[in-house]
This record gives C-alpha cells, structure tokens and sequence, in this order.
C-alpha cells in the first residue's frame, strides 16, 4: 500500500526505519511505514509517534509482514494446526488400512457401478488420498493466510480458512437474533417469520399502490436526514422493483446481486416507512418485508462490495431502533462500523486512486451515516464509541445536484454536526458546561436553507428540538461538578434553566405529534424522553433554581408517551414506572416507591448519579 507521498528510491532507502510498529499504529492493528522521526501514519493524524514498549531483535526478512510481537502466537497457532491435520491423517490412514483388510461383500448394486463406469476403477486408489491431501494442504494454507492477515490486521476476505461463525453474515443472523424487547433474551426470528407468512401470506406480494405511502414516509422521514439517500433514485428503483417482479416469482434463487441489492433497499425502505405508521397490522407486514430483506442479504455480502455491504447493515440498524423484532441495534451498529474501518471508510483515499467523484461521495455518505446511528446509541445507552474522532480523516460528502437539494444537503450535514457535538461533549466533559453549551448555541444557530426547510410543525421540527434537547441532557448529565474555566455562576444557572426549558419543549412537541397521531415510537425516543421527564424533575431541586414553578402536566405528558413506546419496546416500562416514582417525590416530599431503592441496569450511570443525589436531598 502507497503513501501519499512519494519518494524517490534513494532517499527512501537512506531513511531511518524503526525494527516495529510505533506504538499508536500496533494499538489500532493497522500498517506503520515505520519511519522515523514519525511514520505518515502519525503525521497525517497529528499524533505524537512513540516507539512500542516491547524489546525485539533484528529481522532477516525485511517482508515477513509480521511483527515480532505477533511471531510466537503466530508459530503457536500454526504448531497446533499441523498437529490437528497429523492427527487427522492418521486416522484416516488407519481407516483405509481397516478397509482394506476385510474383503469387500459383493452386491448387485455395486457390479452395476463396477461395469457402468469402468474410467472411475482406474482413478479410484490414487484419488482418495490425493483428495485428503489437497483439502489438508488448503485448509492448513487458508489457516496461514487467515493467521497472516490477523497479525497484518489487513481486510479479510473471509475465504479459506476464515472461520465461519466469525463470517458477517453469521454475526448478523446473531445480531438479528437478540431481542429488541429484553436484550438478556434471544429470540426465534424464524417462527415469527413463519407465523407471519402463515398469517398474511408473503408481504413481498404487496402491490405497488399499497407500498407507494410508506415509501414516501421514509423519504420524508429518513431520506431528508442521511446524506447517502438519493430520493429519485431510490424513488425510481422501488418503480422498476414492482414493475419487474409482477407475476414473477418473489424467491431469491438466481437472484444476481444487483437484483438482491435493489430488492433489499426497496423491501427495506418501504419495512420502515410502514414503522412510521400508525395504522394497526403495518408492524406485521414490516416484519415480512425485513424477513425477505435479510434473505437477500446473504446474496449480497457475497459480491464484496463495501458500501452495498455497509449500506445493508445502516438498513438493519435503522430498523431494529423501532421494531423490536430488529435484533440489536447496538451489535449492528457496531458490526457495521467494524467494517467501515476495515475498508478504511474512515480515512480518505490515497491523492492517486482512480475512483471516481461519485464513488467518493458513496464512501463518504455511507460512513457519515454510521457515524450518526454510532453516537445516537453511544450517547443515549452511554455506551463507547465504535470509533474515535481523532481516528477520522474523513471528508464531508461534496454537494450534488442530481441527489440533493441545497436545503436537503444542508439539512444533513446539520445532523452529523449534531453528532460530532455529542461526540465533543462525551470525549471532553471535563471543560465545563459553558464550553460545550456555546457549541451549541452554534448549532443552534440554524442557516437559513436549514430554518426554512424544518419550519413550522413538521417532523423536522419536532427532530431538531429532539436533538437540542438531546445535547442539552448531556451537558448537564457529563459536566455535573466540573465549572469551566472563567466560568461565572450566573451563567451557569442560566446553562440549567435552558436545560428545562428544551427538555419540557421536546415532550410538549412529542405529545402534541402523538395527539395528531404522527408519533414515531423508537426506543431511542424512550430514552431521550425519561431523560428529560427525569431532568425536568430533578435538576430545579439539585440547583436551587429560581423562576417560575414548573408545569405540573408536563410529567404527565412524558408518562403517557413512555407507556406508548413501553408497547412495542417491553423492556421501556420500567422507565415509566421511574419516572412515577420520582415525581411523587417531588410532589409529596417522601419517597415510599421500592422501585428507587435500586435503580434499573438500563438506566445510565451519569443518570443514576443525578437520581440518587435528588434523592439523598429528600432523605435529609
């Protein structure tokens, strides 16, 4: 692999190298070029370039491609394989002698086979054990390239030798396995796919007139906000879907995977569009569509093309955060990510590849879009980044005409900012609420093209107030007891009052939707929903807060949209009851809930810490 800088061969020999990695490229298993003072690696990244910790010896093989550290797993691994394929050649020499030594008892079948193919007698004795041979030799070299590229920590094409539970189609079925309702629990997706079919036959036989509005409820919801959704395409692959599939039968054998590819986004998009409905059964033929989607998926990792492969597990991701039948968004979410940095989705191509402007963008688009799914879940479950942004050369997408409007591209760009804030706050909490709270005030500060097209009371709307509120609930979860430098008291009380101020907006807005019958249940809205109810409640008592009394309905409102979400995600209720529980304090100045004597593993540590300081207050 190039750098991106070239040298001349002499003054590239006349460089000073280090005998291994630097320690920075060993702990992110990724190729160092090993020069010194600093690899391009470290210098790209701005990092300081330290050698590794590890006493080692000269190599004789400039190549070998493994590092010294890695050399006696390495020959240890290899030891136990050559024992394992011995073993296995002993017994089957054994066998054949065992064979051999016992007449064979004739039968009429076996004449027939012996006189109608007398060309197989002659390759008989020397084919057995050259077949043996062949599959050992290919195993145990499949086994040393798998072992290879792990110490390389290069792609893996997951061929030979690469085990096969470790496959990403295997980890996916794993992933879609775990209940959305309880994670401790698996569950049978199979059966409820099974009963579904049973129930309402294949939802892939839907017509198009029947699919047309949920597909426009994706592109109005989803597609406006992730910068890789191109509305007319999209629009036109789900129009050339339908036409093609009529009196055709909707099986994936010998589907190609460009046919299992558009099939996948389509199924897919009109499987999420019907979650953003209201109307009673979509759930069900949701899950038929997402059952026959992930069908076609297998047909698709095996093309290897990486943003189709990563755009498959955005789809899965996306749809497990509101279908409890999704599987695990976390393990998606992570497995996807995992694979963008892989295909080194997080850094840019080198200055001399040959991919086009449209290629780059794809690659761009694709990653920022796992990036948004990666901090929402990180931050609401306070769970750790899949990657770090110090690791992240990549660039913003470049606008294009044909996919995106001005407004749309802006629009999108306005949530990964959104997510890289969130990110800043997690990453450095220890600056102080003021010094996130202005970034944010940036942020909030929306363009033009940004107000106009998220005005009024559309979704958009309630979706930015969602993530203001978002933003808000971790500046004052992470940086309680740290004061920013200069900070003044003032300000800070002011920081708290805008924090119940956005939190009591977002559940206003969401319930006033869900009144309308507009209300799109996720879990993500569960959690960003109890934090705020709990913020509402908690935050005006732990900092004295002066103004005007809080509205008493405003808990009321946020109960009644948990117990919604709390329908399709079971494991939610307990938030509500929580939540209860804690306003009864507030009100009555006691707390006699068993629920607060010990808190719930779903909620977060920071939000823990916040609940028990309100309620040691009351114990006073």
């Amino acid at each position: 692999m190039e750098s991106g800088h070239r040298t001349s061969p002499v003054s590239a020999a006349a460089n000073a190298r280090r005998l291994q990695a630097c320690e920075r490229c060993w702990k992110r298993k990724q190729k160092c070029d090993r020069q010194l003072p600093a690899c391009t690696t470290c210098v790209e990244a701005d990092a300081q370039c330290a050698p590794r910790r590890v006493p080692i010896g000269p190599t004789t093989e400039e190549g070998s491609g493994l590092s010294h550290a890695a050399v006696p797993n390495y020959v240890e691994s290899l030891k136990r394989k050559r024992d394992e394929l011995d073993a296995q050649f002993r017994q089957q020499r054994a066998r054949r002698e065992r064979d051999a030594s016992v007449p064979p008892q004739p039968s009429p079948n076996m004449e027939s086979t012996l006189v109608g193919s007398p060309g197989d007698s002659n390759q008989t004795p020397s084919t057995a054990p050259t077949s043996f041979s062949e599959r050992s030799v290919q195993a145990a070299m499949g086994e040393i390239g798998f072992l290879s590229r792990n110490a390389m920590a290069e792609p893996r094409d997951e061929s030979r030798g690469f085990p096969q539970e470790l496959a990403t189609g295997s980890m996916v079925k794993a992933a879609l396995v775990i209940s959305g309702e309880d994670p401790s629990q698996s569950q049978d997706l199979c059966h409820h796919r099974r009963t579904f079919v049973t129930m309402m036959g294949p939802a892939t036989g839907i017509s198009k007139e029947f699919a047309a509005p949920y597909m426009n409820r994706f592109l109005d919801h989803i597609g406006v906000m992730f910068l890789h959704i191109d509305r007319s395409k999209l629009q036109g692959e789900f129009d050339s879907c339908f036409e093609a599939r009529r009196g055709q039968s909707s099986a994936t054998k010998g589907l190609n995977s460009g046919t299992a590819f558009l099939e996948f986004r389509v199924y897919m998009a009109v499987a999420i569009g019907m979650l953003f409905s209201p109307e009673p059964g979509s759930e069900l033929l949701a899950t038929g569509l997402h059952a026959a989607a992930t069908e076609r998926f297998t047909v698709i990792i095996e093309q290897g093309d990486c943003v189709k492969t990563l755009y498959c597990l955005w789809s899965l991701a996306l749809y497990s955060m509101f279908s409890s039948l999704g599987g695990s968004t976390w393990h998606l979410v992570g497995l996807a990510m995992q694979k963008c940095i892989s295909f080194r989705l997080h850094r840019e191509l080198f200055s001399d590849s040959d991919t086009s402007q449209e290629e780059l963008n794809s690659r761009r688009s694709i990653f920022w879009a796992l990036y948004v799914l990666d901090r929402t879940i990180s931050c609401v479950m306070d769970r750790p980044f899949s990657i770090e942004d110090e690791d992240i050369l990549v660039q913003l997408p470049v606008y294009n005409s044909t996919s995106k409007t001005i407004a749309e591209f802006d629009f999108g760009c306005h949530i990964i900012m959104h997510a890289r804030l969130m990110s800043s706050v997690r990453s450095s909490s220890s600056r102080g609420p003021l010094y996130h709270y202005r970034n944010l005030s940036y942020w909030r500060d929306l363009p033009k093209s940004v107000k106009d097209f998220a005005s009024g009371d559309s979704a958009l709307s309630v979706s930015i107030k969602q993530l203001t509120c978002r933003a808000l609930t971790q500046i004052a979860l992470l940086t309680r007891g740290t004061q920013s430098s200069g900070g003044i008291v003032g300000d800070t009380r002011a920081v708290e009052h805008d924090v119940v101020d956005g939190c009591q907006a977002y559940i206003n807005d969401a319930y006033n939707y869900s009144e309308q019958g507009k209300f799109v249940a996720s879990f993500i809205d569960g959690f960003d929903l109890f934090a705020a109810g709990v913020l509402v409640i908690c935050l005006p008592s732990l900092s004295a807060l002066a103004g005007p009394p809080r509205e008493t309905a405003i808990i009321s409102k946020c109960t009644a949209l948990l117990t919604t979400i709390g329908e399709r995600f079971q494991s939610l209720k307990v938030l509500r009851k929580l939540l209860l529980a804690l306003s009864s304090v507030a009100a009555q100045g006691a707390y006699h809930d068993p629920a607060l004597d010990e808190l719930p593993e779903i909620v977060s540590d920071p939000m823990q810490g916040l609940i028990q300081d309100f309620l040691r207050i009351w114990r006073a």
